[in-house]
């Protein structure tokens, strides 16, 4: 048996489509110098130590509807749980304001 390709904490890790082993420069490197600040990328800790960055500004929610893992009819809680903590701002952005960009949707009326 070969032994695979990545182990986390000893485990092997099969990626199946979460691009857990994509090269850290993967997006960074083939993307217009304009949006590396916004594509996924690996950035190095002073102690050489790499992780994952994601821009706030390319991160939207999606609830996968109607797929039958998708997060219906518990969106709501679901956003509650887990967004709770961000800062006002970012949470706005992942809701609703990058999409809007993204897609060029109309503003929502104002209050």
């Amino acid at each position: 048996m070969t032994s695979p390709a990545l182990t986390v904490h000893g485990i092997p890790v099969s990626d199946v489509d979460s691009h857990y082993t994509e090269p850290g420069d993967l997006w960074k490197s083939r993307a217009p110098k304009k949006y590396e600040k916004l594509v996924p990328r690996v950035e190095k800790e002073p102690n050489g130590q790499g992780h994952w960055v994601v821009s706030e500004d390319s991160v939207m929610f999606e609830t996968d509807f109607p797929h039958p893992t998708c997060l219906y009819p518990k969106a709501q809680e679901h956003i509650t749980e887990v967004l709770t903590d961000l800062d006002p701002g970012i949470r706005c952005k992942v809701l609703h304001d990058t999409a809007e960009r993204v897609y060029h949707l109309p503003a929502p009326p104002t209050v």
